[in-house]
């Protein structure tokens, strides 16, 4: 899915001012307007208006400007697919979707990944189960911001939540958007899991239909002292039915036993679930008990009264839940009790028919009606159901060859495309090591998916940027997830001079060429300029929101509250 952002508005409700920007598809560049120029301001507001879009679309801003109180501001977004177009609202911690009520970040993730059709998902540590990422965990990848990106980490730094998943889920996330997930591997091995599962079963079953079938033969049929034939017929009869209600009895304790035991299960999972979301409020509570109003030095605000009842609520009814499954779970624990009891008898009554049959071994025979009527009965009673447990069996194995001939070609796919990305991977970087002039170097990262920087020093930030744009380059290649990307100013106090020029070269030569829609904060200097045709230029003022609200925008936050409302309620 292609996404290019189209017009983005920043509203400062409170003093009724509001910033409309205008994008075009290819390069977008921020820069000072001329009158910002003249007063040799630079910070006007570019990064500012670069992480508020990112930040409208779920990505959870780690450094703000003191100045740019972004809580205090609505801003909406207008996105363009190949076949849509979605204008996306954010307030605080609340979404909206094509103007419609508020959701929840949860619900904006499910919403803002139909839209990307993402359908990835990434197991979460506390819960120990895999869950759709939010968008600020793909997002990271589409952005370089001025103050969270240049140390330590490439992207991760952008994104500390990232920590909530297991080890490694950013490489997960990075190898799903470039199409060398293994998640299709995964869900194939898996599957032959089960199948080998399921023909487990089936072989089990045709085990113990012999074994009564081998019972009923020698046991019941031809160890019969019989007077006379009625006599005999009834006593095979009886001890045929006895033999199949004890196996079916046996099979049906055991499917209860299994489905008692999945129940119980899952009541201790939710029980865990509850524990942990009760434990998340509690610490959200013990924030709110620490916070202090900085005008007055109260601790309460408004705001935080409402919030403490919110939370109030959520915990008593965290808590009428939690009593509720426990009641359940002490049922279905004493329904297993039952069951076993219940399992214990019939075991029982299966050992003292099998001492029955036992005794008429050394009766009277009847060998050839015996025979006969054994033939006939191993037909009539076991013929049909071995019959159709070898159909079962032999679609098991079918199933199971299919999904093996699947798995190994999906390794076999997946392995050529490993190989081609990574010598593209080398090969975008090979091109970009020779830009950087002096000492400074590519050759240690030629590894894909190596975040770790190592260098210090001056050197370090054409590094940064060079595996920048060559992560870039792979995405904007191989995705079927194309996002624009966004890349704050890359001049910075420590730069060193001798690749300034170079740095330019990289964003004019490389970063400009890609695909999709790019975005570029820019800062005039003599060895920095920018060389590419048909740059939309976006001069940034002052003030970010310098236009006064009309009728129109009055209108347009009338709607938005009237949402909010809908929300809160």
């Amino acid at each position: 899915m292609k996404i290019k952002f189209k017009e983005f508005k920043i509203f400062e409700y409170k003093l009724k001012k509001y910033g409309h920007y205008t994008f075009s598809d290819g390069i977008n560049v921020l820069r000072n307007s001329i009158e910002a120029d003249r007063r040799k301001q630079n910070k006007v507001g570019k990064s500012s208006i670069l992480k508020s879009m990112m930040y409208c679309l779920g990505l959870e801003v780690k450094n703000w400007d003191p100045k740019y109180i972004y809580k205090d501001m609505i801003f909406e977004l207008l996105i363009e697919t190949t076949e849509e177009k979605y204008i996306i609202t954010r307030y605080r911690d609340k979404f909206s979707l094509n103007n419609n009520e508020f959701i929840s970040l949860g619900d904006f993730r499910e919403a803002f990944a139909n839209i990307l059709e993402f359908d990835l998902k990434v197991e979460y540590k506390k819960a120990n189960k895999k869950i759709l990422p939010y968008p600020e965990d793909y997002l990271m990848f589409y952005y370089v911001d001025q103050d969270a990106s240049w140390s330590n980490k490439l992207f991760l730094n952008v994104n500390p939540g990232i920590a909530k998943y297991v080890k490694d889920a950013h490489k997960h996330i990075y190898n799903y958007l470039i199409g060398i997930s293994d998640e299709n591997i995964i869900q194939l091995k898996d599957d032959i899991f089960y199948i080998k599962e399921e023909k487990k079963v089936v072989e089990q079953s045709l085990d113990k239909i012999k074994y009564v079938e081998n019972e009923m033969s020698e046991a019941t049929y031809k160890n019969v002292v019989s007077i006379n034939e009625e006599e005999f017929q009834e006593d095979l009869l009886n001890l045929e039915s006895i033999f199949k209600d004890i196996f079916l009895a046996e099979n049906e304790l055991k499917k209860k036993l299994y489905d008692n035991a999945k129940k119980i299960n899952k009541f201790n999972q939710e029980i865990d679930e509850l524990g942990f979301l009760f434990k998340d409020i509690s610490q959200i509570e013990n924030g709110l008990k620490k916070s202090k109003c900085k005008l007055c030095e109260s601790e309460l605000t408004a705001d935080i009264i409402v919030r403490k009842y919110q939370i109030a609520a959520e915990q008593i009814e965290i808590a009428n839940l939690h009593k509720d499954l426990l009641n359940k779970l002490k049922k279905a624990e004493e329904d297993r009790i039952g069951i076993i009891k219940e399992s214990g008898k019939v075991k029982e009554q299966l050992e003292k028919l099998k001492v029955e049959i036992e005794k008429k071994v050394d009766m009277k025979k009847v060998s050839d009606y015996i025979d006969m009527k054994v033939e006939q009965k191993k037909t009539t009673d076991f013929g049909k159901i071995k019959k159709d447990k070898m159909g079962l069996l032999t679609k098991c194995i079918k199933k199971e060859e299919e999904k093996k001939k699947e798995l190994r070609k999906a390794e076999k796919k997946l392995k050529e495309r490993k190989e081609e990305i990574s010598l593209d991977f080398k090969d975008y970087l090979s091109k970009l090591d020779l830009k950087i002039k002096g000492d400074a170097s590519l050759k240690d990262y030629s590894k894909i998916l190596q975040f770790n920087i190592k260098d210090t020093g001056t050197s370090k930030n054409i590094i940064y940027l060079a595996l920048f744009l060559t992560y870039f380059k792979l995405i904007d290649v191989y995705s079927n997830i194309k996002l624009p990307f966004v890349i704050d100013t890359v001049i910075k106090d420590d730069h060193d001079d001798i690749n300034l020029e170079s740095m330019s070269a990289m964003i004019s030569e490389d970063y400009f060429e890609l695909n999709n829609q790019v975005f570029y904060s820019y800062v005039e200097n003599e060895k920095f300029k920018l060389t590419a045709d048909k740059i939309n230029y976006i001069n940034i003022d002052k003030r970010i929101c310098n236009l006064d609200f009309t009728k129109n925008e009055d209108s347009i936050i009338t709607k938005i509250s009237q949402n909010l409302v809908g929300f809160n309620k």
